[in-house]
C-alpha cells in the first residue's frame, strides 16, 4: 500500500475537479542519484484533473506542487508515463522534468490474484520467484506495459548516476 506524504485537491466552484498525491519513492530509486537519502524523493504517485477545467490546469498544478513539495523538503521527484494508456508524459515535458528511459516492471499471479512487484515484497519480504516457490507458493510473472521515467531534481548539487535522454514523442494523436 503506497501512503501518500503530500495529497492536494484542485476546487474549481466549490466542487473538487482534480487531485495530486506524493508518496515515499521506490527504495531502489536512491541509486540513481549521487548521495541522495530515499526519504528526500517523492514520487507522484496519482494525479487527475477533470476535462471540464480550464486548459492548462493540469500543468499549472503540477508546477504548484512541486513547489510546494519541495519547501516540505523534496529534493527530487520521480514519475512515470503510462505508455499502456496512451501517456508519453507531455505534463512532464512542459514542467521541465529530465527524461531518463523506460522502466519495464512486473507483476506476479498468484492463484487467481494479481500483485505489484512492490506490494508482493512488502508482503513476502521477496519478489524473487525462486524465494517464492521454495515457499510453496504457485507464482507467475506478468510482464506490465512500459513506463516512461521523469525526474526532477530542485537541488542543483544532486547528480544523477544514468543518463538523461531525448523526450519520446507521440507517433499519433
Amino acid at each position: 500500500m503506497t501512503v501518500a506524504l503530500r495529497t492536494y485537491g484542485i476546487f474549481y466552484n466549490g466542487y473538487i475537479k482534480g487531485a495530486i498525491s506524493y508518496s515515499r519513492a521506490a527504495v531502489h530509486l536512491n541509486t540513481l542519484f549521487d548521495s541522495l537519502e530515499e526519504k528526500y524523493i517523492y514520487h507522484l504517485a496519482r494525479f487527475w484533473v477533470s476535462d471540464d477545467l480550464p486548459k492548462n490546469t493540469e500543468s499549472k498544478t503540477l508546477a504548484l506542487s512541486l513547489r510546494f513539495i519541495q519547501k516540505n523538503g523534496a529534493k527530487a521527484c520521480v514519475s512515470y508515463a503510462d505508455e499502456g494508456q496512451g501517456h508519453i508524459g507531455t505534463i512532464y515535458q512542459a514542467c521541465g522534468f529530465l527524461y531518463t528511459g523506460i522502466s519495464q516492471k512486473r507483476s506476479f499471479q498468484i492463484g487467481d490474484k494479481i500483485i505489484h512487484g512492490k506490494t508482493l515484497y512488502n508482503i513476502c519480504g521477496t519478489s524473487g520467484i525462486k524465494k517464492l516457490r521454495e515457499r510453496g507458493l504457485s507464482v507467475s510473472i506478468i510482464k506490465n506495459a512500459p513506463k516512461h521515467r521523469y525526474i526532477k531534481i530542485f537541488d542543483p548539487s544532486i547528480k544523477l548516476l544514468i543518463p538523461v535522454l531525448p523526450y519520446p514523442k507521440k507517433l499519433f494523436k
